[in-house]
């Protein structure tokens, strides 16, 4: 075949003559992998995502030093992953995700020097984090999530992804540690994901160093103390998931100057009560006058007294405003009757009196 880049088998690139690239996801193949790829030894591009295989990833595929891309997410396959798999040197993306793989992450993963975007989540893997991901200094991305996984998180990590953009730990319930000061060398992070896991302590100040944040999910976890006025550098940030920890201590005005922000969680923790003195505080003014593009606002189950402030009112894009399970007092403004997008809102379980303004129902 004199055709260079193109191939008359359905998935199939070639150059040179020789196979280069295998493209067959989503096509309802099942069994196991077949072996007989590793006879395709200056294949670069491997993707069998979205099949249905099974049964464990052949050692033989290892053989293939070539290699650039490995997917292999979405199907059932089983058993560990290779530590040989540290021989593929040149290799920049490895998706293994949403199968059931088992077994602990191979310290070997961290002589892929080369990898750029690393997919492990929704699998069965456990054990801790090896020390040697931190060698992958080119990762873009790096999914853990959904899996088994246990331990401190190693700190060299937060060091040492200086490309990072896309970091989820969330969703495996024995991490453990607490949220280092060393993130704000991840100044090109954009979403990090730590939910679901059990964090502890502070979270850092250095958190307004990563400038770059969009998204921000740290909630169903045990962190606690006040919520570090420094959020309010986070310019681009437009979810921030906080909720079901015990951030205490009000919540802070700077926050308002998130102009970007959709979608804002507070909920189920103890904002309402100051460390001190255990005085209630209520719902900073400053939220309504800042806030421009926020659509979601839960501060339920929070502690927080006072009265409802109207500058809520102002927040005209506000589709949920979740206040219930509060020490709420006074009555419900006519000012909230301007949130015409408003879908859902609750208030129960306050001290609140007098009767909700036909402008608010309407």
């Amino acid at each position: 075949q004199k055709e260079t880049d193109k191939s008359w088998l359905y998935g199939v690139t070639c150059k040179d003559g020789v196979v280069v690239g295998l493209d067959w996801s989503n096509n309802h193949l099942d069994g196991s992998l077949p072996e007989v790829i590793a006879g395709l030894s200056h294949l670069k591009l491997l993707n069998l995502s979205k099949n249905l295989l099974s049964g464990s990833i052949p050692e033989s595929l290892f053989q293939l030093t070539s290699l650039l891309q490995i997917q292999f997410g979405t199907n059932s396959l089983s058993g560990s992953i290779p530590p040989t798999m540290g021989n593929m040197s040149q290799l920049t993306l490895l998706y293994l995700e949403e199968n059931n793989l088992t077994g602990t992450l191979p310290t070997q993963l961290g002589l892929l020097t080369n990898l750029k975007a690393l997919s492990l989540f929704n699998n069965k893997l456990e054990g801790k984090i090896p020390f040697e991901l931190s060698d992958l200094t080119n990762l873009n991305s790096l999914f853990l999530d959904n899996n088994k996984l246990k331990g401190n998180v190693p700190y060299n990590l937060f060091i040492s992804f200086h490309e990072i953009i896309d970091l989820r730990f969330k969703g495996n319930s024995d991490l453990t540690g607490t949220i280092p000061s060393f993130l704000k060398s991840m100044t090109n992070l954009s979403r990090l994901y730590l939910d679901g896991c059990q964090f502890t302590g502070s979270l850092p100040t250095e958190i307004g160093y990563l400038t770059s944040l969009t998204q921000l999910h740290l909630h169903k976890n045990d962190l606690e103390g006040s919520l570090p006025s420094e959020l309010g550098s986070l310019k681009l940030v437009e979810e921030l998931w906080l909720d079901n920890n015990r951030f205490r201590d009000g919540i802070p005005t700077e926050l308002g100057m998130l102009t970007k922000m959709e979608s804002l969680f507070l909920y189920r923790n103890e904002l309402g009560t100051q460390k001190n003195n255990g005085v209630m505080v209520g719902i900073p003014t400053e939220i309504g006058l800042l806030f421009s593009s926020l659509k979601v606002l839960h501060l339920n189950a929070n502690r927080i007294r006072g009265t409802i402030p109207t500058q809520l009112g102002l927040l005209t894009r506000l589709e949920t405003l979740e206040l219930d399970s509060n020490t709420l007092e006074g009555t419900v403004p006519d000012d909230l009757g301007t949130l015409s997008k408003l879908k859902e809102f609750t208030l129960f379980e306050n001290r609140l009196t007098g009767i909700v303004p036909d402008s608010v129902c309407d």
